[in-house]
C-alpha cells in the first residue's frame, strides 16, 4: 500500500541534488546515511548523484528499494560506487 494514496494535500516533488548537499553539510561528522524515501528513489533524476556524493564523503549509504524503476545504467553505477 502506498502512503501517497492518502497524502492528497502534499506537494509531489523530488529532493534536488543541491538541497541534498545543503542538508548533508549540516552534519559534517555523519558516517551513515539511510537514503530511501517514500516510493522508488530511482525515479528522482538526482538520486545517483546523491549516492555518489555521499560515497565520495566516505559515508556508508543504506538504501531500500524494490528496484522496479531502476534503469540499467543505474545498476552499473551502483556497482561502480560500491
Amino acid at each position: 500500500m502506498c502512503e501517497h494514496t492518502y497524502w492528497k494535500d502534499q506537494e509531489e516533488r523530488h529532493l534536488s541534488f543541491e538541497e541534498f548537499k545543503y542538508i548533508l553539510k549540516q552534519f559534517p561528522k555523519i558516517r551513515w546515511l539511510h537514503l530511501t524515501g517514500e516510493g522508488s528513489s530511482f525515479t528522482n533524476p538526482d538520486y545517483i548523484k546523491m549516492l555518489e556524493y555521499a560515497k565520495s564523503k566516505d559515508i556508508c549509504v543504506y538504501l531500500v528499494d524494490s528496484f522496479d524503476h531502476i534503469p540499467e545504467y543505474a545498476m552499473e553505477k551502483l556497482i561502480d560506487i560500491g
